[in-house]
């Protein structure tokens, strides 16, 4: 009689699983929606095969090892399912901590088909009526030569894909992130629209105070201290408005060309996986992710900045790219 022990010790995790909570649709574009239907499928597997103790524990019809076997495929899907609750999308880029977990859980539902389809097909023959034997090994050998055939076709597929995944890992990255520099412009929009009605708050006082000095503008005391006094007021004045005047126009020209960088940053992530999809080399995709990283670490031109305070330093970074 095989010893089930060790298997039942594994269960209270497995059976205290939700598997409506390993969606993870709180963390929006970081949720693992797209491999759900993966892990309820193999946790179904799974639970129906350790709900057979009556039949798992029969050693002249059940060997140890699978057994044994199928206790590691729970102990390693109880793993999995608290990586998944427990991710964190503040501990480092989340991107390939993401993708590196969806791959081990797909390759994870593979391998415990190809080592417990012995077991299930045991247990099957075992819950069928004795007369029905031979049609149901007939049936078995007709799914075992699918299954097997279905393997070597997501085989192959895994090696087609396996390049595409790596190629894809920056790209996915690059289009989640584009948001940043969207908020960043929007940010950067609104600062500039406050400077600019303070600017022609200023300018429409400077101009009404030019027009009051066209008429005012001789002092009318006779006393010499008085006069210059006046004067010296009125010079202050217009100095005063003159600097907020500029100061206006400074941080508003400074706004709006952050506005307009941070926008062509996020057009440039954002279209950045097309480009590179439809790369067909290497090369061409070197390039793609040079010319990507240029449009980020480059201050750029936009015309609203003087001519000298924007030296562009991207060159320098792409050679490390390079390099790399």
């Amino acid at each position: 009689m095989n010893d089930l022990t060790r298997l039942i010790e594994a269960l209270p995790d497995f059976e205290a699983t939700t598997i409506a909570d390993l969606k993870r649709a709180e963390l929006g574009v970081f949720s693992f929606e797209d491999v759900f239907d993966v892990l309820s499928s193999t946790h179904g597997l799974l639970k129906n095969l350790a709900s057979q103790q009556d039949i798992l524990k029969d050693d002249t019809y059940i060997p140890a090892q699978l057994v044994e076997t199928l206790r590691e495929r729970i102990n390693t899907f109880n793993n999995l399912a608290k990586q998944v609750r427990g991710f964190d999308v503040t501990a480092g880029d989340p991107t390939p901590r993401r993708q590196n977990l969806i791959t081990e859980i797909k390759n994870f539902k593979t391998s415990t088909i190809t080592q417990l389809y012995p077991l299930v097909t045991l247990v099957q023959l075992r819950q069928l009526d004795p007369a029905k034997y031979s049609t149901g090994l007939q049936t078995m050998q007709t799914e075992v030569q699918s299954v097997l055939k279905t393997l070597k076709e997501k085989d192959e597929e895994a090696t087609k894909t396996l390049q595409g995944i790596k190629d894809i890992s920056a790209s996915s990255g690059a289009e989640a992130y584009a948001h940043v520099f969207s908020t960043q412009a929007t940010t950067h929009k609104d600062i500039s629209q406050r400077w600019m009605w303070a600017g022609i708050v200023f300018f429409g006082i400077l101009v009404t105070y030019l027009l009051y000095l066209l008429f005012n503008g001789v002092p009318t005391s006779e006393d010499l201290v008085h006069a210059v006094r006046d004067i010296s007021l009125r010079v202050l004045f217009l100095v005063t408005i003159y600097f907020g005047l500029s100061q206006s126009v400074k941080n508003y020209n400074v706004n709006k060309h952050l506005q307009v960088v941070n926008e062509h940053r996020q057009n440039s992530l954002k279209t950045f996986e097309a480009f590179l999809n439809a790369a067909t080399t290497d090369e061409v995709k070197s390039a793609v992710l040079l010319q990507a990283t240029k449009s980020i670490f480059d201050p750029g031109k936009t015309g609203y900045l003087q001519k000298e305070g924007q030296t562009s330093y991207s060159f320098s970074v792409a050679d490390i790219f390079k390099k790399t």
